[in-house]
Formats: C-alpha cells, sequence, structure tokens
C-alpha cells in the first residue's frame, strides 16, 4: 500500500474511532424509557431506570423468525416486572354527551395557537393491533397467565381514520406536531411528514445507520427490538474522511425499536421537549399515559397561561384530574365527530397499501426488506380519499340546497 493509501485508511480509521466516542457520550446522557418517573418540566425526568438495573433474560431482544402478529412485539421484550395498573375499566360516555365535548373540542382547536398531539396503542386496535393494558390487552393477558393477543401481522396493517385525520388536520394547519408512543410505524405509512413527527418508542419499520443517522422504511418489519444490528449497510453517498471523493458510508444499520430502559431516540426526544414547552393544546389519543417521559409530555402545556390538555382514552389516567376535558369514547368517533365540526371532509380508510410499480433496485434482491418508496404513493392514495369524501360532502349539500329552493314559495 502507497503512502496515501495508508493515510486514507488512518484518517478514516480516527473518522470511525471519533464517531463512536461521541456517540457514546450523546447514549450516556441520554433519558431513557421507564414506566415511573418523578415529574419534572421541561421533559427532563429522574426516571426508575435511572435508579434500577435489571438483568434480561436469555430471550430478550430476540431476532429473526416468523411474524406470528403484531401482539408479537412484546415476546421480544425484556422482561420488566413494573408494566404500571393493568386490565382497567373501560368507560364509555354517552353519544349526547360526547359529541358536546367534541364541539368544544373544535373550538380549543380554533383558537390554539400550537396544537401537538400525542397518540399511543389505542388509535390503532381498529387496524387490527393489540392495545396493552385493555381488558384483552398484551399486558393484562400476560398478567393474567393467558396467551397474548396476536394481532394482524405488521405489514397487513393498515392506518386507520385516526390516522388519516391526524394527517388531515396538519395539512389544514390545525396541528402542528405530532408525538407517538406506537412502534407499528403507521403514521408514516399513512404519508405524515416525519419531520412533523417524533416516535419515541421506534418504529418496527425502520433501521437506521448507526454513522450518517440515515433512516430506511421497510415494507416488512425489522424482528429485532433493542437497537441492534440488521445485518445491513448504509448506502447513501459521503465524503470520504480526506474531502477527496464520495463514497458509500457503509454504516451498519441497526432496528429503532427500544427495548425497556433503552435511551429516547434523537433528534426525536429533543422536538418533542420543545413542541410540548411550546403547545398551547395537547391532544392524547389512546394512552394511558403511564410509561415515561412520554407520558408526561402533554402536561407542559399547562405551564402555559392558556394551555389545555384534553385527554381521549376509554381508561382514566394518571393524569385526569389535571386535564381540561377527558372523553371517554373511541378514538375513530371523536376524530370523525372533530373533523365534521371543523368542517373538513372525514376520511375513508384504505382496506389495502398500494404497491409501488418499480422497487428500488438495491432492494429488489431482498423483497422481505423492500424500502418503502411507496410513502408518496400512499399519501396520494390519502388525499384521493380525501378529495372523494370532500366531493361527496359536497354533493349532498348542493342536493340540500335544490330541494329548498325547490319547496320555497314562487
Amino acid at each position: 500500500m502507497d503512502a496515501r493509501g495508508k493515510r486514507n485508511r488512518k484518517a478514516a480509521k480516527r473518522f470511525a474511532d471519533e464517531q463512536a466516542e461521541e456517540a457514546a457520550l450523546v447514549r450516556s446522557s441520554r433519558p431513557k424509557r421507564a414506566r415511573t418517573g418523578n415529574r419534572q418540566r421541561g421533559g427532563r425526568r429522574k426516571t426508575r431506570a435511572a435508579q434500577q438495573k435489571r438483568i434480561p433474560t436469555a430471550a430478550s431482544g430476540t431476532t429473526g423468525g416468523e411474524s406470528k402478529g403484531s401482539g408479537s412485539y412484546a415476546d421480544m421484550l425484556s422482561e420488566y416486572p413494573n408494566k404500571g395498573e393493568v386490565g382497567m375499566t373501560e368507560y364509555f360516555e354517552d353519544e349526547k354527551t360526547v359529541a358536546e365535548k367534541v364541539k368544544i373540542l373544535a373550538q380549543y382547536f380554533r383558537e390554539s395557537k400550537h396544537t401537538v398531539v400525542y397518540t399511543g396503542a389505542g388509535i390503532s386496535t381498529s387496524a387490527g393491533i393489540p392495545d396493552f393494558r385493555g381488558p384483552k390487552g398484551v399486558w393484562t393477558c400476560e398478567k393474567e397467565g393467558k396467551p397474548s393477543p396476536l394481532g394482524l401481522e405488521w405489514s397487513a396493517t393498515r392506518p386507520t381514520l385516526t390516522h388519516l385525520a391526524i394527517n388531515l388536520l396538519v395539512e389544514r394547519g390545525y396541528v402542528q406536531y405530532l408525538i407517538s408512543q406506537n412502534v407499528d410505524g403507521l403514521h408514516l405509512r399513512s404519508g405524515f411528514p416525519r419531520d412533523k413527527l417524533s416516535e419515541l418508542h421506534g418504529n418496527i419499520f425502520m433501521e437506521k445507520c448507526r454513522r450518517c443517522g440515515h433512516e430506511y422504511l421497510r415494507r416488512k418489519d425489522i424482528k429485532s427490538v433493542g437497537l441492534k444490528p440488521t445485518g445491513r449497510v448504509c448506502e447513501i453517498l459521503r465524503d470520504s474522511p480526506n474531502g477527496e471523493r464520495r463514497v458509500q458510508c457503509r454504516g451498519r444499520l441497526h432496528d429503532t425499536t427500544l427495548d425497556w430502559e433503552d435511551e429516547l431516540p434523537e433528534p426525536d426526544f429533543s422536538k418533542s421537549i420543545h413542541h410540548s414547552e411550546k403547545s398551547t393544546l395537547s391532544l392524547t389519543l389512546g394512552t394511558s399515559l403511564q410509561i415515561n417521559p412520554a407520558g408526561l409530555q402533554p402536561l407542559e402545556t399547562l405551564e402555559n397561561p392558556d394551555g389545555k390538555l384534553v385527554i381521549v382514552n376509554l381508561q382514566r389516567t394518571p393524569h385526569h384530574d389535571e386535564a381540561t376535558m377527558t372523553i371517554h369514547a373511541k378514538v375513530d368517533g371523536v376524530m370523525s365527530g372533530l373533523l365534521r365540526e371543523l368542517g373538513l371532509p372525514v376520511p375513508v380508510p384504505e382496506t389495502s397499501n398500494p404497491r409501488p410499480k418499480k422497487l428500488p433496485a438495491a432492494d429488489k434482491a431482498d423483497e422481505a426488506h423492500e424500502d418503502v418508496a411507496t410513502a408518496a404513493v400512499t399519501a396520494a392514495a390519502t388525499a384521493a380519499a380525501t378529495a372523494a369524501a370532500a366531493a361527496a360532502t359536497a354533493a349532498t349539500d348542493a342536493a340540500a340546497t335544490a330541494t329548498v329552493a325547490a319547496a320555497a314559495p314562487a
């Protein structure tokens, strides 16, 4: 090897060492996922993860194998005994009460300067994904010694009415940011803009490069949790260490789904803090708010003079008494009512996810881990469904107008 080649190899090794050292420093300073924590403003909590050590079981973070349904995700997590309250009673308010509260919620939306939506497992149950703490939830069944509900396979699930409704509210300027605890990937698969989303607990369809941070959204779920290497490498072009040419990054890819006590991802976590502190309306949908620090972030809005917290959930949460308003009803019904109150069309969920006509060349050989180049296609399908709903609404209004005109005296 000539002198220039040796210099390049040394520069590359030095660059890799610096990156590893920087990553280690960042990881050591990040908050971790845990169930309980002391409430501190600004999202900086002293969680139980910082107070206790856990010895993982031999089966923790298992990888590979056939998918057994979305409910089997819990089987890949490490043992963690303190999962909070499960199997709580579900409450259903009557239709009149819900309708009155939805009208108030619509007024909150009109008045809010910065609205943040927080989503949990309850918004995906209508997609065929089990929740955790409901009467038949994953953690409830575990506590009762029953088999976990399997649910649909991840790739068979589709965005719900609530997912599409949130997209529309962002598009029309009613929602400024979305923070999700869900790992099902349905927000991004529905065409939601990545720069307006924090996925605090990861994404079962996402791989990320350890070196450059580039994200790969796959069509099939990544069958591991705990930020483990997936065996693939990053193909993004970047400057070489000496800056003389462009080379493939070749950094190792890892899954992005958190195990218990894993560090919350950046920049998602920092962005979630920023928008939570800025919010004048926080709307939580289908979350028990028991997992911290994510469960504490909606409370930040109450620090603002005009801040309002609205909780939509079938079960009571630890923060019901602090909320401005609570709604005990299914989220799809609440969101469809909200759209109508705001004069927006109610989208129709897709029954199938369109596949791209042409797959990225790099992924043709591995269809089980295709890049989802379908975000634009899915977004277009969602837009088409929304347009169709709008057209139907317009046609109904026109017909009603014509009927009134015909009935009017000459």
